[in-house]
């Protein structure tokens, strides 16, 4: 059995932060770079209202919320962002969903917004709310205002109970990269699970997480099970690695 030794490498674990190289110059984060103890992210990216996850108010049962995206330093030493990059246009993100009791606790919905380093307003929709705890994949579609490689956005996720009063959010950065030649090269390989491996190599986390993600769902073999827990476990996120993956919605 081939293990990720390129994921322990490349996802570099840093007293206790992950750390992604995310400048515009160097498209793919690289682990010289990664180590570098005066990283900064972008300028301007600011930092999600939650990096641990997302809380509730005004329920018994308190839905946790928590994005499986690694957690990089920011500007503010007091301060941390989660942030990650993607090849893709439609890319997939992911939330667990935990703590879920719909007797105590019934949720009505879940809402998806993107936004761009701005603040403006790319995307606003409805998701629906899984039945029981586990990881939920989310597609950001948005439509006719396609992700610009090269620009950071801002995801997050909103819960409401059934009488639309809000529980609790959680989200990410992402940024949309170009593929470099030598990953459009290897992936050429039409193995999913091999794919998964060459994103994880490359520092592509949004792809390679959900490629794995999809893998762990639907065919779950000891080898992709030994992936999926060897990456997660990268980014400190390994107490999830049993949990339930609902499919991917299907209408987008």
């Amino acid at each position: 059995m081939r293990l990720l030794s390129s994921f322990t490498k490349t996802f570099a674990v840093l007293s206790g932060t992950f750390v992604l190289c995310v400048s515009s110059s160097l498209v793919f984060a690289q682990p010289l770079i990664w180590q570098e103890s005066n990283y900064q992210p972008p300028s301007g990216i600011g930092s999600p209202g939650r990096t641990e996850p997302g809380g509730t108010r005004g329920c018994n049962v308190k839905p946790q919320l928590t994005p499986l995206v690694p957690t990089v330093p920011s500007s503010s030493e007091d301060e941390a962002i989660r942030f990650g990059v993607t090849t893709q246009a439609k890319p997939t993100v992911l939330i667990h969903v935990a703590s879920l009791d719909n007797s105590l606790c019934p949720l009505g919905m879940m809402e998806l917004e993107v936004t761009n380093q701005k603040g403006e307003l790319i995307l606003v929709r409805e998701i629906t709310p899984p039945s029981d705890s586990g990881i939920l994949p989310v597609v950001l579609e948005t439509g006719e205002t396609p992700l610009v490689e090269g620009t950071n956005y801002k995801w997050t996720v909103y819960i409401y109970d059934r009488n639309n009063e809000f529980l609790g959010e959680t989200g990410a950065w992402i940024r949309p990269v170009a593929v470099s030649p030598t990953l459009r090269t290897t992936l050429r390989n039409p193995s999913l699970h091999e794919q998964a491996r060459e994103f994880a190599a490359a520092g592509v986390w949004y792809d390679a997480i959900a490629a794995l993600a999809q893998l762990h769902q639907e065919s779950p073999s000891p080898e992709v099970q030994t992936d999926w827990q060897t990456l997660l476990k990268a980014v400190q996120l390994d107490k999830l690695a049993q949990e339930k993956v609902f499919q991917r919605e299907r209408n987008l």
